[in-house]
């Protein structure tokens, strides 16, 4: 059962990030843990503005996909339940699908040469979230803590390198789909 104490946030995965050890200039844009609002609770995962791809559909999703992990990273560490809710983080199992599926048909569309690369990133973030459901079911805070740090790098490294890689694709994309659809008079 969870103990719904927040972990250590001193722990050396999410003080320092592989992404900001590895390369600084990734981890001075990487996700940040925000410090405690007055009264408030802490932030996992702080969305920067320099994570847009510049393509509005898929910000709006990048944007929304921290929201949810924040959500449910609250859920697992700060609920005072007796049990947290499973149903969170089957919701970031299944917006990351629809995510994942939506972005690679765009590039599907395009014919994207790094299609294989993409569609394997996308792969390994999904068995991630699925070890993150074992791990919920099981009360493994430890290992959730890790996952959790895992997520919120992966993403971050995945925008700033793969999503901007395709950006120039995406934007094209979404221009010619504008000029398809008929506006309203």
């Amino acid at each position: 059962m969870l103990s719904h104490q927040r972990p250590n946030h001193s722990n050396r995965f999410l003080a320092i990030s592989p992404v900001e050890r590895e390369n600084d200039a990734i981890g001075e844009h990487a996700g940040e843990t925000s410090p405690l609002p007055e009264g408030g609770t802490m932030v996992f995962f702080k969305w920067k503005e320099s994570f847009n791809v510049g393509v509005e559909e898929v910000d709006r999703q990048h944007k929304s996909f921290v929201e949810l992990l924040n959500a449910c990273y609250e859920k697992v560490f700060e609920s005072h339940q007796s049990k947290a809710d499973p149903g969170v983080v089957a919701r970031l199992r299944e917006y990351a699908l629809e995510h994942f599926h939506f972005e690679e048909e765009l590039l599907r569309f395009r014919s994207y040469p790094d299609m294989e690369l993409q569609q394997q990133q996308h792969r390994i973030f999904k068995a991630k979230v699925l070890e993150l459901e074992d791990a919920f079911a099981e009360g493994k805070e430890e290992r959730m803590e890790n996952l959790f740090a895992f997520m919120k790098d992966w993403f971050v490294r995945h925008i700033l390198e793969e999503d901007m890689k395709i950006a120039g694709i995406l934007k094209r994309e979404s221009q010619e789909t504008k000029e398809r659809i008929p506006r309203r008079r």
